[in-house]
């Protein structure tokens, strides 16, 4: 008797939802330094094994040239990368007269990858999950799952191979992607660990994301106010 692959999925969907929570605990107590280390090393990785995992994406997804796809990697891991890596998403990020802005994580993000752009799309949705002291667990669409996986290994490898950004005996899954996809990836981000979603795609993925977790704006998910009127504070 074969096993249901849509209930294997959906249950290992709650298994790297309930572990990553685990790890978010962990990398929410890290001081801004460390977290941008870890980034900063991510990003490099990704650029090193760019035209591996381009080829892998449009030899898996049939999408695309290598080239192009190289680039975009590039992008999300460079460009875009330097283009937020100063700023601030641990402690007081902004402080006036009567308002003070203190970063916060949200805690388990729920990254939605389509089959367009799927390396480029994982980096990106990775890189900003751990800037703000958030893991990820990625729901990769079938026929990208094996390039986004890898994409994901890359990232998550990290972890083991550098003493300074990953303590002895941690939780070393804050990066989690999928082996299967899911039969209807709403489970996923509606498992009670899910705090936000990123998704992005056709409209039976992206479509789908308002009825599961709140979607997640990089700033807005790591950002709450406090005001000093209200406290009572001159």
């Amino acid at each position: 008797m074969s096993a249901d692959k849509d209930l294997i999925s959906v249950q290992q969907a709650r298994d790297l939802v309930e572990a990553a929570h685990r790890a978010q605990a962990e990398i929410a107590r890290f001081d801004q330094t460390k977290i941008d280390r870890i980034c900063e090393a991510m990003a490099k990785a990704t650029l090193r094994e760019s035209p591996r995992i381009a080829a892998l994406a449009v030899e898996e997804t049939g999408y695309g040239i290598p080239e192009d796809k190289q680039e975009k990697n590039r992008f999300a891991a460079e460009d875009v990368w330097n283009y937020f890596k100063n700023l601030r998403t641990v402690g007081v990020v902004s402080e006036t007269k009567d308002v003070v802005e203190i970063a916060s994580p949200r805690g388990v993000v729920a990254g939605i990858i389509p089959s367009t752009n799927p390396t480029s799309t994982a980096i990106f949705k990775i890189l900003i999950a751990i800037k703000s002291r958030n893991s990820i667990v990625m729901s990769p669409h079938p026929s990208a799952a094996r390039c986004i996986n890898e994409t994901a290994k890359v990232m998550r490898e990290l972890h083991q191979r550098d003493r300074e950004s990953h303590a002895r005996g941690g939780d070393k899954r804050r990066i989690a992607g999928l082996r299967d996809w899911l039969y209807d990836d709403r489970d996923h981000r509606r498992h009670r660990g899910v705090d936000e979603a990123q998704a992005n795609g056709g409209h039976s993925r992206h479509g789908r994301d308002r009825s599961g977790a709140r979607g997640v704006f990089f700033r807005q998910a790591c950002i709450w106010r406090w005001s000093r009127q209200r406290a009572g504070v001159d």
